[in-house]
Parts: structure tokens; sequence; C-alpha cells
């Protein structure tokens, strides 16, 4: 079953991308640049792997009712499929970053060419390599077959990725100062408050009622790789969400100040 769902996570990622990029082409190349025609289908693509990624999830978490012991075929299923994307999207980026550049950009030699990329998207591109490198090993080979709860949760904080990528869009596409991107911003935000950053408390909960003790003595009751890999993983879920806090609050507030000097 796992080499069947690896080939289909390897067909099903670049075809749906290829088919998007021909779509995009095809009914919009009059309108739209080949960078923005690039950007769109990467982010159709991440956000296509996010809706599915959080949809398994939800499955997840809704059927297990042990969340230490009970087991769901989609836990691991999901994990072969998608693995494919993380490493096929950074080709995705790539193209999307050289097809957004000037002349001058396409003139240097491909090694120039991919170390500015790798310095522009080096936090997207350790995301891509520890999952498939790291998480994904240990969700299939050293969990034991414990905790399809936690791993169907962490799925779900996918959930912000659409709403990510549309700002992206709106942004790329020069309607940055329209209602659409305010909508998007706050969706972005809200969704990643609740999947990337209440998620933590909420897991740590779960556990206390599950093993029966107080909140407080669960990190001292669990392994503390298993702390240390929740704090791994919050960090830069922390960082991450200041930026967008601080970006949606500019954005609010130019608009403000842009409304008040037209009454004025």
């Amino acid at each position: 079953m796992a080499p069947s769902l690896l080939l289909a996570g390897c067909i099903f990622f670049p075809l749906l991308y290829t088919l998007v990029r021909k779509f995009l082409t095809t009914c919009f190349g009059h309108r739209l640049k080949p960078g923005d025609i690039f950007l769109i289908s990467e982010k159709c693509l991440g956000s296509t792997q996010a809706c599915l990624s959080f949809a398994v999830g939800a499955v997840i978490v809704t059927s297990v009712n042990d969340i230490m012991e009970d087991r769901h075929w989609l836990t691991n299923a999901y994990a072969w499929f998608a693995v494919p994307y993380f490493l096929y999207d950074i080709w995705a980026m790539y193209y999307t970053f050289i097809y957004m550049q000037d002349d001058t950009f396409h003139s240097l030699p491909v090694k120039d060419r991919m170390l500015r990329f790798a310095r522009k998207s080096v936090l997207l591109l350790i995301h891509h390599t520890v999952l498939p490198f790291i998480i994904f090993p240990i969700i299939i080979f050293y969990r034991r077959n414990l905790g399809d709860f936690f791993v169907g949760t962490f799925y779900m904080i996918e959930m912000t990725i659409p709403f990510i990528a549309a700002r992206e869009v709106l942004v790329q596409l020069k309607l940055k100062d329209t209602p659409y991107y305010i909508v998007a911003g706050l969706l972005m935000v809200s969704s990643f408050f609740v999947t990337r950053i209440l998620v933590f408390p909420y897991l740590y909960w779960r556990y206390s009622s599950h093993a029966g003790i107080p909140l407080h003595h669960v990190f001292t009751s669990i392994p503390i790789k298993c702390n240390l890999g929740c704090l791994t993983i919050a960090l830069p879920q922390f960082y991450w969400f200041g930026l967008m806090v601080r970006g949606t609050v500019r954005v609010l507030y130019k608009m403000y100040t842009r409304s008040s000097s037209k009454t004025a």
C-alpha cells in the first residue's frame, strides 16, 4: 500500500500543478504575466495539499476515542501520499522565483540563481526539508503506532495555508488595497491563532484528561522529547504569528488613516 500511495502522490501533485498552470495560461495568459501564473499555480498546489491535510486530520481526530492507542489507517496513508508534495513544491517555488525576476537575474549562472532563491526562501526550505526527512520518518517508523490523534491534530494546522496563499496572490495582482486583502488577512491571523498557537495548550489539556492528571503535571509525566518537540514546533509559530499580527495591524492602520484623510 505504501509504495502505491507514494507513487500516487508523485503523480497527483505535479499533475495538479501542470493542469492549473495550463488552465491559467490558456484562459488568462493575455492578462497575467508568467510570474503571476507560476505564483498562482504554486499557491493552488499548496492550498490543495493544505485542504487535504486538514480534511484527513479532521477525520482522524473525530474518529479516535483513545488518544494514545486508537489507530486510523489515514494517519500513515496520508503521510506516504503527501511527502512528494514538499519536495515538488521546492521546485515549484524555485520556478516562481525565477519567473518573477528581471532580465539581469536570468543572465546569472544557475548556481548564483539557486543561492539567491535559497537566501530568500530559507524558512520555507527548512520547513519543506524537515517535514519529509525528519517528521515523515517519525510518523511512519519511530512512534510505535501510538498517538494517531496527535498526528491528526498536526495535520489540521495546515488550515491557515490557503489564507496565506490568497494574500500573496492578491499582493502579486496588485490588489493589496482591496477589502479582499483585509478579509484574507483577518482569516489568516485568526486561523493561525487557533490551529498553530492554541493547538499546543489544547493537546496538553487532552492528554491531562486522558491520563486523569492535572494539566500542570503533564509536562513532567510525558517524555522530555515530547516537550522538546512541541517547543521546537511552537517557537517558529509564535515568531510567524507576531509577524502576521504586525503586518495586519499596519495594513488596518493605513486604511484607517486613509479613510480619515478623506473625511477630513
